[in-house]
């Protein structure tokens, strides 16, 4: 993870753009059972510690990557069968640069709005970035 963190900041001072896709689950869980069908599927295993440290560091990083990210987008794909959601965004075509917004509130459960707010609303404003939380129904 260092080499690739080393990659990502050598290309931003190259100004090369970066648009940072984060796609998360709300629980470990999740990613512990999606790996056990995957095994009873057929495909190969992975230690459900290291599912759970690889879970949280990658949490862990996710604030720093958005603010060095040119341009943000983080999807929960917490439900099989649902297509992911995109729950907050950094800049884009719609988002003027560099705002951040939270989307999609009023389609997100409290469990995944609450891991949104704790992994990427809350340390983002402890670091002083403005985040818009349109109103539901509201463009």
């Amino acid at each position: 993870m260092k080499a690739d963190w080393c990659l990502w900041i050598g290309r931003k001072l190259l100004d090369n753009r970066i648009r940072l896709v984060y796609v998360m689950t709300k629980s470990p869980e999740i990613n512990v059972a999606r790996v056990q069908n995957r095994v009873e599927a057929g495909g190969h295993a992975v230690p459900e510690e290291k599912i759970r440290s690889r879970y949280e560091r990658s949490v862990g990083f996710l604030p720093e990557m958005i603010l060095s990210a040119d341009e943000a987008l983080v999807y929960d794909n917490s439900y099989d069968g649902c297509e992911p959601l995109l729950v907050f965004q950094k800049g884009g075509e719609t988002v003027p640069k560099p705002e951040c917004v939270m989307v999609n509130r009023e389609l997100m459960d409290e469990e995944v709005y609450q891991w949104v707010f704790r992994y990427v609303v809350r340390p983002l404003l402890d670091r002083d970035v403005l985040i818009t939380f349109p109103e539901a129904g509201v463009e």
